[in-house]
């Protein structure tokens, strides 16, 4: 999974629960994650 936003990749590669105020986005990715045999987050500048 590929993103432009530096701080949604770092939040949904770290293994500690977000409170930002992108915590619903980043717990709906993590929930996804399980029907994925293997993912992964990478940070693609504009």
């Amino acid at each position: 999974m590929e993103g432009n936003s530096l701080t949604v990749i770092k939040k949904l590669i770290s293994p500690t629960p977000d409170k930002s105020i992108l915590s619903s986005i980043v717990r709906d990715i993590k929930a996804k994650l399980g029907i994925f045999a293997r993912v992964t987050f990478c940070f693609v500048g504009r």
